[in-house]
């Protein structure tokens, strides 16, 4: 909002909170050089600045939190069998947690985006990239 109405000269901000506002004029979706534009019919709070536009000038990918378990309380086993089911076509393929973005009364937990769209093992490593940006590491 601050950027489109000339409050600021740059912003960041996580695109899938704003996505419902804007329309992508040109370019490969988040990545630099795509335009994206304040669509015509924006409600509340960007309904001020329809039609304005902005460059993408940098990307840095907003991981998601992990779904993650006391090591303590659960068996080397059961941590397998854990990861291993969610990590599983089984569950990446499941309607109700990886639902069809194009289905408008779809319910789940995430957007199935792609064939590609899964829950990944990863370790504490993986959050790095967040670190830096945040000036922690």
């Amino acid at each position: 909002m601050n950027l489109l109405s000339g409050d600021a000269d740059a912003a960041a901000f996580d695109d899938v909170d704003v996505d419902m506002y804007l329309d992508l004029v040109s370019g490969e979706p988040n990545s630099v050089g795509a335009v994206y534009q304040a669509k015509a019919d924006a409600e509340a709070p960007m309904d001020t600045v329809r039609g304005k536009q902005f460059t993408i000038i940098a990307v840095t990918p907003v991981l998601n939190s992990p779904f993650c378990f006391n090591e303590d309380a659960i068996s080397e086993e059961d941590r397998t069998k854990i990861v291993d089911h969610f990590c599983s076509d089984a569950v990446a393929n499941d309607p109700a947690i990886f639902v069809d973005p194009e289905d408008e009364n779809a319910k789940g937990l995430f957007e199935k985006d792609s064939d590609k769209t899964c829950f990944v093992k990863t370790d504490d490593a993986w959050y790095e990239p967040i670190r830096k940006l945040g000036g922690a590491a």
